[in-house]
């Protein structure tokens, strides 16, 4: 909304711009097998891929959702914990050539990465119901970014 003497006017915003950052820091973090950077690192790796600085405040204000910029003493960003799990599935998923048996899929997860999706407290059923739901959350963030970079 854009505020003028007349009358508050609602016109469409490019986000382009914001996407463009987000699949690439993305990109970046996913390289990572931590999933996380010094933000210096980051913003070298950054400059480096690009030729260009991401803007710390948008990443702050419209990536919250993708990454964590940490300010503590030693500032660094990571990805947030859906996205580090979108990361390993789809590696596992690759790995397996695309499909795998949702009754093999926590032992493979385990295997892969030596943790747990859940507590191993969880029943099966649990577990294998939580990874549906996690795939769903992420077909559903990855339709959502691509819907509004078309705005």
């Amino acid at each position: 909304m854009i505020e003028t003497d007349d009358e508050p006017i609602v016109a469409l915003v490019d986000r382009g711009h914001v996407h463009e950052i987000m699949t690439r820091a993305r990109t970046i973090l996913w390289d990572v097998p931590e999933g996380s950077l010094t933000l210096d690192k980051f913003m070298e790796t950054y400059k480096e891929h690009y030729n260009t600085s991401p803007n710390l405040e948008i990443m702050k204000k419209d990536l919250e959702d993708i990454v964590i910029i940490d300010d503590d003493k030693d500032p660094k960003i990571s990805l947030v914990p859906l996205q580090f799990f979108a990361r390993d599935l789809l590696t596992l998923l690759h790995e397996a050539g695309g499909r795998m048996n949702l009754t093999n899929f926590d032992t493979a997860f385990v295997d892969r990465f030596g943790k747990f999706i859940l507590k191993p407290s969880h029943n099966v059923v649990t577990v294998r119901y939580s990874c549906l739901i996690f795939l769903v959350l992420i077909l559903f963030q990855i339709l959502f970014s691509f819907f509004f970079s078309l705005v």
